[in-house]
């Protein structure tokens, strides 16, 4: 009985899902430990939050670029279109929660089609530069609505028409502990979709469209569909990452939205592994997450506030140069090389 039941444990976290459930439950546990005491710094679990949401973005840019082979700078203009949006129909036009992300979506849906027909006409480098200057454009268009002062979304009071708890003197959850517990699944149900969409013919389509258009149109695939679906769940993933961010953090301003993001997402992807989400996910919480999390309370990068960007850029140096396939196809050569150091063992201890 206990060795069947062993056999089912050991099936389902063969399963490739299964490492995202175990990794949202480890999410989940951060805040968990931060109200029992445990964690005392909440600076370190909303940099979790952080690395959660740039994550979602990362998976999208992940699909575009190690799938679809398409570059793009503008990631950073379509994060801050989520936010601003959500500043519209949330808080000016006060339309529920849900209904005004189901808004962004669909509003992301046109504007990922828009980039994906312009990005017929365009490769490379010169996509990459159009890209940029949409966001741009975006980031001058948040100036002109949000103005130089600081935006601060109102408090989420309700979700499917239940209240959230507030601060209150019983010990009752806070409204963004409520929003962190509602973050994660919806984070390792992206980080499942995706995956799911990397394993399918579509992801294996973006891949032969990525090493050749020729050979992919000679082979019936339509590089304006999967071109089009590239830029489409980039985009939504990065307008979504936006609402999330908004609701989380609840505070914002253009200046968020400039270039330096969009190139940190792109670092995140490239050290982390272009092709893999679990690297993606490595490489946002380098680039993100451990300034916040450890380096912050440190005193010599307190003086040198700077100092992670060294870091950040001599990391990526090292990955382009040595692992061109990201920290991810490092993790594969070590187990590769943990597998031979098995085989020699039993060799050296059995013989042949």
């Amino acid at each position: 009985m206990g060795q069947s039941i062993a056999l089912r444990i050991k099936r389902v976290l063969k399963h490739p899902l299964s490492s995202f459930v175990i990794l949202g439950i480890v999410l989940l546990l951060v805040n968990v430990f931060y109200r029992a005491g445990i964690i005392q710094d909440i600076a370190f679990v909303r940099s979790v939050a952080r690395v959660i949401i740039y994550s979602i973005v990362a998976m999208g840019f992940s699909l575009l670029l190690g799938y679809a082979g398409l570059a793009s700078l503008g990631t950073s203009g379509l994060i801050g279109l989520g936010a601003f949006l959500i500043q519209l129909t949330y808080s000016q036009k006060g339309i529920p929660m849900v209904i005004s992300i189901l808004i962004c979506l669909v509003i992301a849906l046109v504007v990922g089609a828009l980039i994906g027909f312009i990005s017929l006409r365009i490769e490379g480098m010169y996509l990459a530069i159009i890209t940029l200057c949409l966001s741009t454009i975006l980031v001058e268009l948040f100036r002109i609505g949000w103005g130089t002062d600081t935006f601060n979304l109102p408090r989420v009071q309700t979700f499917f028409g239940k209240e959230f708890p507030g601060y209150s003197s019983d010990g009752g959850l806070l409204v963004r502990d409520v929003m962190y517990y509602i973050l994660v699944p919806l984070f390792v149900i992206v980080a499942m979709l995706t995956s799911n969409l990397m394993r399918s013919p579509t992801g294996r389509a973006m891949l032969a469209m990525k090493d050749s258009d020729s050979a992919a149109k000679a082979m019936g695939i339509s590089v304006l569909k999967y071109r089009l679906i590239a830029f489409i769940i980039a985009t939504v993933y990065a307008v979504f990452a936006g609402c999330l961010y908004m609701f989380y953090f609840r505070s914002t301003t253009y200046t968020d939205w400039g270039l330096a993001l969009s190139l940190n997402i792109l670092a995140a992807v490239i050290v982390g592994g272009s092709k893999s989400l679990l690297g993606c996910i490595l490489g946002c919480f380098i680039i993100f997450g451990i300034d916040g999390m450890f380096l912050q309370n440190i005193p010599f990068f307190q003086n040198n506030t700077n100092f992670i960007y060294i870091i950040s850029g001599a990391l990526i140096i090292i990955v382009v140069m040595f692992y061109p396939g990201g920290l991810a196809h490092l993790w594969l050569d070590l187990k590769i090389l943990i597998r031979k150091l098995k085989l020699k063992w039993r060799h050296y201890k059995y013989g042949d």
